[in-house]
């Protein structure tokens, strides 16, 4: 592999903030912007040589953890030291996916590539087995528009026009299974723009595919019910930035707040502490965004993202549910890991 191949990678799959991060803690060149970074990373009158492999590592974590929707399952231990032990003999085909990994498809081979997920590593850790599957999914992007290049007059009267993009994507898909213990979760690429109905059909479609590699009857059951987190992890003033949250109150309207200022939490904004104020109950949050900052080096912090998004009305529900989490903003594994754990400090213990 060369440098500038894994930095094409990177590209195609990490935010910039991200990548920024982990380029600068590998002491590699960044610049304005992916383009201009690549060209630095593809200079051939630069020895990278002693860095391939801390970059590599980096696109593997970022394949196991980066910008990913989850769902994790409790099974029992008889199971999970079956599905253990079947996963302990898996062994990785030829594809055109595993012929190029770590890196990507370039876009004429994606072309051709199959939709289905494909094994292509099994990456052991002291901690679990990452048993990781690609396939091409089409992802749509939403991106703005200068309506003055549009014709004229025709959008005078919008502040913003909008167009939206289907994009050929090689996602990394991810069944985790820890090396003790009995939670199991399944993670689906889940890049900026990528509509949570694909994101949900992936999640099925990886399970199902997993089970069949490994011949062994699909006993995960049904995935755990993350709902009760964002009321928990709210209500505990000291945990991560609060930058986003959705919530009913007994004056029957809903709110939906951003911090622009992802620097600020909205625990504390005065607006939204005003309001509660008002208010003779507890409001009754539905939908949750919260932060961690990370110290990684001197001066630098890593800030890995979870979001829990439900909806008021299935906050009405007796018993509301959620399965799905968004992970996103994680530099490698050890963020992945630390958000997991604030996630099962939360968990009701039943």
């Amino acid at each position: 592999m060369e440098m500038s191949e894994i930095a094409r990678t990177m590209s195609k799959r990490m935010p910039w903030p991200v990548a920024q991060r982990i380029l600068s803690v590998a002491e590699l060149p960044r610049r304005q912007g992916w383009e201009k970074t690549i060209a630095a990373l593809s200079d051939q009158d630069m020895d990278f040589s002693e860095k391939l492999d801390v970059a590599a590592v980096s696109l593997v974590e970022h394949h196991l953890c980066g910008e990913k929707l989850v769902r994790v399952f409790k099974v029992g231990s008889t199971k999970a030291d079956a599905i253990r032990a079947k996963v302990k003999r898996l062994e990785v085909p030829e594809s055109v996916f595993g012929d190029v990994y770590p890196l990507y498809l370039d876009e004429d081979a994606l072309a051709d590539a199959p939709n289905k997920p494909t094994l292509v590593a099994v990456e052991r850790a002291e901690n679990g087995t990452a048993v990781v599957m690609a396939s091409a999914r089409i992802v749509t992007t939403r991106e703005p528009l200068d309506a003055n290049d549009l014709r004229d007059g025709l959008y005078d009267e919008y502040e913003e026009v909008y167009g939206l993009k289907h994009v050929r994507h090689q996602a990394m898909d991810v069944v985790w299974i820890p090396s003790s213990g009995n939670v199991i979760d399944i993670r689906i690429d889940f890049p900026q723009g990528m509509h949570r109905d694909v994101g949900e059909a992936a999640q099925a479609a990886v399970r199902y595919a997993f089970f069949k590699l490994i011949d062994f009857e699909d006993s995960l059951g049904v995935a755990v019910n993350l709902f009760p987190l964002i009321n928990a992890i709210y209500r505990a003033s000291k945990e991560g930035t609060v930058v986003e949250l959705a919530f009913g109150t007994t004056t029957a309207s809903t709110k939906h707040e951003k911090m622009r200022r992802k620097a600020h939490c909205l625990r504390e904004e005065a607006y939204h502490k005003g309001g509660k104020a008002a208010l003779s109950t507890p409001i009754e949050p539905y939908r949750l965004s919260v932060h961690w900052r990370r110290k990684i080096g001197r001066d630098k912090y890593s800030v890995p993202e979870l979001s829990l998004h439900s909806s008021g009305r299935a906050s009405a529900d007796s018993h509301p549910e959620l399965i799905d989490a968004v992970v996103r903003n994680c530099m490698g594994c050890d963020d992945f890991d630390y958000v997991k754990s604030r996630m099962e400090h939360f968990l009701p213990k039943n």
